[in-house]
């Protein structure tokens, strides 16, 4: 059973936050520690007092955090998509941000996989094959990759066997001629 404190505080989150937003995660936290719970509502709750962004870009941009693959928040991803969705976002902006999110992280792999190659050489267990050109396939994505984001990360491939040298930015030795993928 809620304290009077608790409470309370529930009215203020709703009044703040709108009732909708309280899910389990709140509940036990309003449960556990009410005194950061008030203090987590203040601080969620800025936005909504300063409102120089619409209620569908804040809602749009809350789904963006709670997606990114280094937090992963499913009551907050499903909050944020109904009310990006009662603010009036279509299913592609919020597709959109999702995809977006996505590629977060994407940088890491381009700086721990030449790390991790750089340690496997070191460790005497680094392959040849690694190394290997690209096939066809992998040379289309390249492509494909290069043309969308305007770069391709290149100190990930050692002695690969393809230069940027063609204004496609992979070796015309091998040309690209598989469907989109």
């Amino acid at each position: 059973m809620a304290t009077e404190e608790q409470k309370k505080l529930k009215d203020e989150f709703d009044s703040k936050l709108g009732p909708e937003a309280f899910h389990e995660g709140w509940e036990s936290l309003l449960r556990v520690d009410p005194a950061f719970f008030s203090a987590s509502v203040s601080l969620a709750s800025v936005s909504r007092r300063k409102a120089h962004l619409s209620r569908k870009v804040q809602a749009l941009i809350s789904l963006a955090v709670d997606c990114a693959a280094t937090h992963l928040y499913e009551p907050g991803i499903r909050e944020h998509i109904k009310t990006a969705a009662k603010e009036g976002a279509s299913r592609d902006e919020i597709i959109e941000v999702i995809e977006l999110t996505s590629t977060l992280g994407i940088h890491a792999c381009n700086i721990g996989v030449p790390l991790l190659v750089e340690v496997l050489k070191e460790e005497g267990k680094f392959l040849d094959d690694i190394t290997r050109p690209y096939n066809e396939t992998q040379q289309g994505l390249q492509w494909e990759f290069t043309e969308k984001r305007g770069y391709w990360h290149t100190s990930g491939r050692i002695s690969c066997g393809w230069t940027q040298s063609s204004s496609r930015g992979i070796s015309s030795s091998q040309p690209y001629r598989g469907s989109r993928i």
